[in-house]
């Protein structure tokens, strides 16, 4: 029932007709009527209803309906909140590499990161949480129906708010070289100090390996941060670049 099941509690119509709907009545004559009481009786561990059974000849039955509250009456899904220092653009998001365009197809890690953006936290053991397999919602807000079910086979339905990473739609590249570059410096950002591998870059080479990045295509705010050493090896050393986007990928 969706109403409490404490005893006392009063039952609505439809749980009425919850409880009437559990009465079988293929074996007794046509014309029996099935009437339920108005409020839970019985104990807190074993609440039940007392149906009045009465039959074509005016005789009556009482059978004491045992009834449970639906686990998704007394639990509300939620998404997580989220996580320090999450970018607005992403806030309330779950981030997955395919397209966030409604109808499209979810691979089953984007099902994984909606279904960990759901808060289970307070819902009973055993739930289980069933993205579906394509984005819906709108152009300005797309999200993913997320199927709760509760140990009881009742269910709620939840939407996920989902944002396609930046990191998927955006491949961060090297700038090409400028005119009459010598073969020697091709595809190169010049240094002062060594390029051995394993040693440390001052903050003036670090903007030199930053400004080799090219930003022009990437969104607005995106952040370019130089390792803090050279790496690769003697025949091509290199320095590792993390490029951050605006939605923290």
């Amino acid at each position: 029932i969706d109403g409490s099941d404490k005893p006392e509690s009063p039952l609505s119509p439809a749980d009425q007709e919850a409880v009437k709907d559990k009465v079988d009545t293929s074996n007794l004559p046509a014309g029996t009527t099935v009437t339920p009481a108005d409020k839970v009786t019985g104990t807190p561990d074993n609440p039940v209803v007392e149906v009045t059974v009465t039959y074509p000849d005016g005789t009556t039955d009482t059978i004491a309906v045992p009834v449970k509250q639906k686990d998704s009456a007394s639990n509300e899904p939620s998404v997580k909140a989220d996580e320090p220092n999450t970018p607005e653009i992403s806030a309330g998001k779950a981030l997955i590499d395919g397209s966030d365009t409604p109808n499209s197809p979810l691979t089953d890690a984007a099902k994984e990161a909606v279904k960990d953006k759901v808060d289970t936290s307070n819902l009973p053991a055993g739930t289980t949480v069933t993205p579906a397999d394509k984005v819906t919602g709108t152009p300005d807000n797309p999200v993913v129906e997320v199927t709760v079910t509760y140990p009881d086979g009742t269910t709620d339905t939840i939407n996920v708010p989902v944002k396609q990473k930046d990191s998927a739609v955006n491949k961060p590249t090297v700038k090409p070289d400028e005119a009459n570059t010598p073969t020697v410096s091709a595809g190169k950002a010049l240094i002062d100090g060594s390029d051995t591998p394993e040693s440390p870059l001052s903050d003036a080479d670090k903007a030199v390996v930053a400004d080799k990045v090219d930003t022009s295509n990437l969104p607005q705010g995106t952040v370019v941060t130089p390792a803090d050493k050279v790496t690769g090896t003697p025949d091509n050393p290199v320095v590792e670049v993390t490029v951050t986007y605006p939605d923290g990928t």
